[in-house]
This record gives C-alpha cells, sequence and structure tokens, in this order.
C-alpha cells in the first residue's frame, strides 16, 4: 500500500520546504508514494504554481502528485507563540481530521516542514496500528500543566480512520483550543497530544517511534537517523534568520551537506 505525505507550508517557510521536498525526493522511495498533500495556510499562487511545476510536471524526473487543501488563510511570518502563529498551527490538526475522511489518504503522515530527509523512511509504517507517534529520547516537563511530554507532534502516522481515532483527533484540536482559552503559556499542539496519548492510551493500539530515528532534533546520529529535525530555539530575525538559525543548529552535520538540496 502507497502512503501519503501531509505539510503545512505558507510563503514564509517556503524556503524550508524546498530543503524538505528535494531531500525527500532525492532519498526516498517515491514509488512507494501516493501524493503529498500541502496544507496551504499562505502559499501565493506562484509557489503552488512552482510547486507543481518542480514535483509534479508529467516531464519532471519526480513525477510526485501534489495535491493542495485549501484552508482559506493566508499566515505570513509571525513571532513565535503570536496569536497568529498559535492559530495556523491549529490548522494541523484541523486539516488532518478532514483529509482522513476519504480512504485514498490513508496512510498518512503529517510532518513538519523543517525537516530533511537521508534515508528512506517507509518501512516504519506498520498498518498493524491505529496511530504512531513519536516518542522523545528525553522526555520534557510541562510543570504549568503537570504534564512530562514523552512525545514531540513533528512526526505522526494516522492508518486507519475509525471511530476512536477519529475521536482523538477531535479531543486533541478540543485540548488545544481549551489551552488556547486558558492563555496557557505556548506551544499547545505537542502537550495536547501528549494528553491525549495518554488518554486513549488502552483504546487506540499505538506505536511509539524513535525521535532519533524519523525527528532527531539538532544532533545527526549516524547509521541511526533518518530525518533531521531542524527545530526552532525560538529566536526571530524574520524569514531569512529563521531559516539560517534552523540549519545552523543542526550538529554533527554538514551546512553544506543541507543547503546542497536547495538546489
Amino acid at each position: 500500500m502507497k502512503y501519503n505525505l501531509l505539510i503545512m507550508l505558507n510563503d514564509p517557510y517556503f524556503k524550508l520546504a524546498t530543503l524538505f521536498l528535494n531531500s525527500f525526493i532525492k532519498n526516498s522511495d517515491t514509488s512507494k508514494v501516493n501524493k503529498i498533500i500541502i496544507n496551504n495556510i499562505g502559499l501565493s499562487n506562484i509557489n503552488k504554481k512552482l510547486l507543481k511545476e518542480k514535483y509534479s510536471n508529467t516531464d519532471s524526473k519526480t513525477n510526485i502528485n501534489i495535491e493542495f487543501y485549501e484552508t482559506n488563510k493566508k499566515f505570513g511570518f509571525s513571532k513565535m507563540h503570536s496569536a497568529e502563529w498559535l492559530e495556523s498551527l491549529t490548522y494541523k490538526t484541523k486539516s488532518l481530521l478532514e483529509i482522513i475522511k476519504k480512504e485514498n489518504n490513508l496512510p498518512i503522515i503529517m510532518i513538519d516542514t523543517d525537516m530533511l530527509v537521508l534515508k528512506d523512511f517507509s518501512h516504519f509504517i506498520n498498518s498493524d496500528y491505529d496511530i504512531q507517534v513519536c516518542k522523545r529520547e528525553f522526555e520534557s516537563a510541562r510543570n504549568d500543566i503537570q504534564l512530562s511530554m514523552k512525545y514531540i507532534a513533528s512526526f505522526l502516522i494516522i492508518n486507519k480512520k475509525n471511530e476512536k481515532v477519529v475521536d482523538f483527533l477531535k479531543d486533541w484540536i478540543a485540548e488545544i483550543e481549551s489551552m488556547i482559552q486558558q492563555k496557557l503559556k505556548p506551544a499547545y499542539e505537542t502537550p495536547s497530544m501528549c494528553k491525549m496519548i495518554e488518554k486513549y492510551r488502552n483504546v487506540l493500539k499505538i506505536d511509539e517511534l524513535n525521535e532519533i530515528n524519523i525527528s532527531c532534533d539538532k544532533k545527526y546520529v549516524e547509521n541511526e537517523t533518518y530525518i533531521i529535525h531542524m527545530k526552532s530555539v525560538g529566536k526571530e530575525e524574520g524569514e531569512h534568520g529563521n531559516f539560517e538559525n534552523r540549519v545552523n543548529n543542526v550538529k554533527n552535520f554538514s551546512k553544506k551537506e543541507i543547503l546542497k538540496y536547495l538546489d
């Protein structure tokens, strides 16, 4: 069975998405890919056209099916944890809930665009599980809500669309909105997901994937890392500064090797 990818994208993150898409195309077995769904939260028509021409053109070597899920939102580059930034993040899970209603969209991997793909990771998909989540190498504490975050929402696989999976996503969305309404400190997406994993642990079949394999935070580990997560450290220096900071934060992997995927 072929799988699908879901990424969220607007114009300010187009350069990061180029790294992701080029590395994914070069280092993955694209014959196993059904389509890439782009959750559009602010792409210009020019950039949408560029994506189609580069990756979905029948004359190109890649010819990956690119499909846009339109949110009709236009988010620009926002300061980390700003109201606009937080609103944009809610559209990841909201869109995912709608997208899985089509059986042709399963299995689907929701993955952040600040990723660099080094090796084909399709063998991690296991349809025996309802969902597969990324388990942190080290837990992260959220003392304000008395939560130890064991997982991170940068990489999530939905294999099945059953009532409990739908309930999981609905409750996740509701928990994000509750955290926003309570004006708790950001971020919301990952802690709310962690809460839902604990809530549904005995209801859903949940597989735990290792962060070091599929969302390695900053530090590349030879022979173990399939995907590097070029995670932000919260420094706000505009689009260019944001890109440079993310690339420079990666350890044990040369900047030159990362930037070659911009071609």
